[in-house]
């Protein structure tokens, strides 16, 4: 199957719509955990595309305690003052915002979904 923009990984945990359908389909919520850190420790994250600001909020929002240890090990690899600095592209400030509001300690959520 064709993937543009994201591997299935991605695009699988953007459901935004319904994140509590999204973790019974998964198998429930340590099965949904399970899977998020398969898809952040085996490399399937992708912090160079756009879609990172508009799917990350979804998984990380379950696990308070993983979500600080994993934005703070996103912005160290990632982010630096160099000429490289940003990754990806910025697409309308997508990454740079992404990047000022986590390091402010906010995320806006697309969903109010207590999960």
């Amino acid at each position: 199957m064709f993937f543009y923009e994201a591997s299935s990984w991605e695009y699988s945990l953007s459901i935004p719509h319904d994140v509590p359908g999204l973790i019974e389909q998964c198998g429930g919520k340590e099965k949904f955990d399970e899977r998020l850190d398969i898809f952040f420790d085996k490399g399937f994250f992708n912090v160079n595309n756009e879609l990172l600001p508009h799917s990350l909020p979804i998984p990380l929002g379950r696990r308070p305690d993983k979500s600080g240890d994993r934005i703070h090990e996103i912005i160290q690899k990632n982010y630096n003052d160099g000429s490289a600095g940003l990754p990806g592209n910025d697409d309308s400030g997508a990454m740079s915002s992404w990047l000022v509001f986590h390091m402010m300690g906010l995320y806006p959520m697309p969903d109010k979904t207590i999960i």
